[in-house]
């Protein structure tokens, strides 16, 4: 789920940069709250290294449907905040016009930073309430889950893990752009549907593998011993980086990667729908390129498909400037 916002999984020439950001991070949200019991499984699993077979069958026996969108709330509400400083900063550049290789560098890197600050309080959130079981609730909800939190450990427990979330979240996104683009020359010309969506599961099928272990430092780091947590809810490790390397055998850093990647291809699929199709449907008939909303096939007879927003916008103005000139010397006459 980290740097999901930045994916580049398809472009359109007849949308502004920042709709097609929205685009992502709006379909990126949908699909994870769809998906949300595969995340509930994956977590605890981290967090309680027990096997995630008879973590669903407690899930389902004992707290229902209710257990399985557990943190979906605070998860969605996280996506959207995500999804507004991606589209600020796209904002930003395209106003300023800043084309500046430099730039764009130092941007990316601003823009994980200020993401995993603004989010880590929520990721803590989420997970607590992901651990909560619901047969026998720590929490009731999550504006409680706040207030206990500060309330027993402080303000310095919303950033639990917040180091390695920025780590993470710069990694995954320069690891997603990286291996989508070798798998773009291993795999020569492509097609669309490969473009949309076959390289974009197999990067963050890479992705998973080689970041794993990190995200399950950081749901262990949420739930410390030292926050007085129930047995279920509470880490089993006082983990850190040094996990890796001291505690191979007790700690499990790949304690729920199956689930994770069982969970790419529903996800994909769900993204491609909302998103390019759906939302991206919705944008080309705000901009003026089809017919309808919804009907992103029905294509507008008097509109140029080949010009991008800013050259179709010049084009209007240009032709209401000669309607007006026309007008006016008419009158003249």
């Amino acid at each position: 789920e980290y740097g999901g916002a930045m994916n580049t999984n398809w472009y359109d020439n007849r949308l502004w940069p920042w709709q097609i950001k929205l685009i992502h991070s709006g379909s990126s949200a949908i699909s994870h709250l769809i998906l949300n019991v595969l995340s509930v499984l994956t977590v605890r699993e981290q967090v309680t290294q027990d096997q995630s077979i008879n973590l669903l069958s407690d899930l389902i026996e004992k707290e229902g449907i209710k257990g399985c969108f557990n943190g979906a709330f605070i998860g969605t509400f996280r996506g959207l905040i995500r999804a507004f400083v991606f589209v600020v900063t796209e904002w930003i550049e395209e106003v300023r016009s800043l084309d500046d290789s430099k730039y764009k560098t130092l941007k990316i890197i601003f823009t994980y930073v200020v993401v995993s600050v603004l989010l880590n309080p929520f990721e803590v959130v989420r997970t607590r309430l992901i651990v909560n079981r619901q047969d026998n609730p720590f929490y009731n909800g999550a504006i409680d889950c706040v207030k206990k939190i500060y309330r027993t450990e402080g303000l310095r427990a919303f950033y639990l893990g917040l180091p390695i979330s920025i780590i993470v979240n710069m990694l995954a996104g320069f690891l997603h752009q990286f291996c989508y683009e070798w798998l773009k020359w291993f795999f020569g010309k492509e097609s669309k549907f490969q473009f949309a969506f076959v390289n974009p599961m197999l990067a963050m099928l890479a992705r998973s593998i080689l970041l794993h272990p990190l995200l399950t430092i950081i749901a262990c780091q949420h739930c410390p011993k030292s926050a007085n947590l129930p047995p279920h809810m509470t880490s089993k490790f006082p983990v850190g980086i040094s996990s890796l390397i001291y505690q191979p055998v007790e700690w499990k850093g790949y304690a729920g990667w199956f689930v994770t990647a069982v969970k790419i291809l529903p996800l994909n699929l769900i993204e491609l729908l909302v998103g390019p199709f759906l939302m991206g449907g919705f944008f080309l008939w705000k901009n003026g390129y089809i017919l309808a909303p919804w009907r992103w096939d029905k294509l507008n007879p008097d509109v140029d498909q080949s010009l991008s927003p800013d050259m179709l916008n010049q084009e209007d103005e240009d032709e209401d400037c000669l309607l007006y000139t026309s007008d006016a010397a008419d009158d003249l006459l």
